[in-house]
Order: C-alpha cells, then sequence, then structure tokens
C-alpha cells in the first residue's frame, strides 16, 4: 500500500529532541572495557506531546494497572481476567523442567505483560471456517511455546499516530532501513513494581555466535544479514510510560572476548551504559548495539513504589517475516 503525499511528508518531517543519553564514542566505551562504541541513543521531546500520551494510556484498560491497595495476589487475580492482555504460555518457575509450561496471565512472574498491534498484511476478509479474520505481522519471540499461540491486534489510530511521532523524533539517528520504511509492528509491555518485573539479559536479533564470527573475521556484513524476524540494520524504537522509572542496561563480554562472549551470566554492567528510561522518553536501539552488547531492563533500584508502581514500554519493529510466520499470525474476532 502506497501512502500519500501527506503521509510521506508527515514522516520525512523531525521533532526537535533533547539527548538524555548516548551516544558512547569507541574511546570512551574501550576505556570502560566494552569492544565497541554504542550508538543507540535516549531522547525526550522538547515539547512533550499530551494529547498523544493521553491517547496511548486511554488504550490500557484500569483492570490492568495496579492499585496502591494491590498485593501481587490481587493484582495478579485482575489480569488472570483480563480480556485486554495477550494470553502467554512460559516456561514453568522459569525452567520450564519436564517441558511444563504455564499461562503467564495467572503467575506473579516478573516478564512483563504484552500487547501487539501491527499492520495487516491481507484485509479483513472471511475465512474456510467461516471466521472473519485479518492477517497481521506477528513479533516471535523465541521463548513461545508454539506458532499458533501468538496473537496480534491491527494497530489502533493511537499507535498510528505514536509511529509518525516516534519517527520524527528519531529521525536524526535512524539507519537507512529504519528511513525507507516506517515500523509495521508494536508491542506493549507492561512492568509491575508488585511483581519486581523485569526482563532478562539478552539479544534481540544476533546470538553470541554472530558476534564470535565477527571478533574472528571482523567482517561486518552480519549486521546485514536477515538474523530474525526484524528487518536487518534496523532501529527499534522503545517510547516509556509510566509512574516508575526503569533502567535499560547494556552489558558487554569481560576478560578475554572470545573466550566469553557467549557467557551472558559473565557480562560486565558499567554505570556508563545505564540507560535512565522515564516517562516520555524514546530509546533509539540501534542494530550495532545489539551486537555488541546484551540488554536487559530493571526497575531503577532504591526507587521502587509499593504496589502501584508500573511502566509500559511501546516498542516499534520493523518486520520482514517468511509466509511460515505469517500463516500462524490470524486474529479472530
Amino acid at each position: 500500500m502506497e501512502e500519500s503525499a501527506d503521509e510521506e511528508a508527515s514522516i520525512q518531517a523531525s521533532i526537535p529532541g533533547e539527548r538524555i543519553w548516548g551516544p558512547v564514542p569507541e574511546a570512551q566505551a574501550v576505556a570502560a572495557g566494552a569492544l565497541a562504541a554504542a550508538s543507540s541513543v535516549l531522547i525526550a521531546p522538547q515539547v512533550a506531546p499530551v494529547q498523544l500520551y493521553q491517547r496511548l494510556t486511554a488504550l490500557v484498560p484500569d483492570e490492568v494497572l495496579p492499585k496502591a491497595s494491590d498485593t501481587a495476589h490481587t493484582l495478579r487475580l485482575r489480569l488472570a481476567a483480563s480480556a485486554f492482555l495477550h494470553p502467554s504460555q512460559v516456561s514453568a518457575k522459569g525452567h520450564g523442567r519436564g517441558g511444563r509450561y504455564v499461562a503467564l496471565n495467572d503467575t506473579t512472574y516478573p516478564q512483563p505483560r504484552r500487547v501487539q498491534w501491527a499492520t495487516p498484511t491481507v484485509p479483513e476478509h472471511t475465512d474456510p471456517d467461516g471466521d472473519r479474520v485479518v492477517q497481521c505481522l506477528c513479533y516471535p519471540h523465541y521463548y513461545t511455546k508454539s506458532p499458533l499461540l501468538r496473537m496480534v491486534e491491527v494497530m489502533p489510530p493511537a499507535i498510528d499516530e505514536l509511529i509518525t511521532f516516534a519517527v520524527q523524533l528519531a529521525r536524526p539517528v535512524l539507519t537507512p532501513p529504519s528511513l525507507a520504511q516506517r515500523p509495521n509492528s508494536c508491542e506493549l509491555c507492561i512492568y509491575y513494581t508488585a511483581f519486581g518485573s523485569k526482563i532478562g539479559r539478552h539479544r534481540d536479533n544476533f546470538v553470541s555466535h554472530d558476534l564470535t564470527t565477527y571478533l574472528r573475521t571482523r567482517d561486518a556484513s552480519v549486521l546485514f544479514k536477515q538474523q530474525n524476524a526484524q528487518l536487518a540494520n534496523s532501529n527499534v524504537l522503545i517510547l516509556s510510560l509510566g509512574n516508575a522509572p526503569m533502567v535499560l542496561q547494556l552489558s558487554f563480554p569481560g576478560g578475554s572476548a572470545r573466550d566469553s562472549v557467549g557467557e551472558r551470566s559473565t557480562y560486565v554492567v558499567h554505570p556508563l551504559f545505564s540507560v535512565p528510561c522515564g516517562f516520555g522518553t524514546l530509546f533509539v536501539f540501534s542494530a550495532t548495539d545489539d551486537l555488541f552488547y546484551c540488554h536487559e531492563a530493571f526497575f531503577e533500584p532504591g526507587r521502587r513504589r509499593a504496589n502501584g508502581g508500573w511502566f509500559e514500554l511501546l516498542s516499534g519493529n520493523l518486520l520482514i517475516l517468511p509466509k511460515r510466520e505469517l500463516e500462524a499470525c490470524h486474529w479472530k474476532e
């Protein structure tokens, strides 16, 4: 679908922003022990789009927001009954011994609760079973039990507006693939202080072997190969909302890089790479940082609010998925 001239002009525009964190120049990064510069940045608009923030928060029903009187148990009961959150099957107690999975929304596990929206690839139609369906892109998480359990909804207008805003704000630092096409997938991740919510140390589109290969060959073409669903060398745009600050932490291999690159538990955490995500900030995550660093997120230490704390990350991606993935991503009303 071709964009109109007005849409194209909107995407080409820029919104003035204030840089809060990043980039970390190579000399400074290497002096701290890292392998390369960190090119990601955290920015905030000079003028906050208050009406957009209001429309985004209005997407989230009160039933999934914590109350000051909540315990982890009462919050869990409400989340388990919510039709807003997408169901997710995760390994029992984090390790899944015996291959056992449990419904995340029925637990107090620390993983974020999620809702995923995307651009339609096939318009709404009636399928052979007589159901009204629309086919969308869907970001596949590596820990998903089955492709058939992935859920996605068509982007509502507020998310379309968010994407235009985020691209305009991030435009000066976007990679060429991200400049050429606007994000077509967005995921809402809700973190709760009552659960001690966090996301563990990981990479999105690379594995440790990719970094090992680069360190051995110095062949930068690894950045331009399609490793996962995300378009190669594209940015991830992460808008933060909520009432409890979080830290997005980059970490890097310690000691001999070639020997330790595969052991994420040994990665070094340095204050230079702690990104202070607060309400209204936009983290522009680069593909090179996903190769050289792992990342994780957790509530800011020492500033956790009692059970009423929560945090949202609205993460936009550019996706290219093979047909077999698309076939598993029908959303039925």
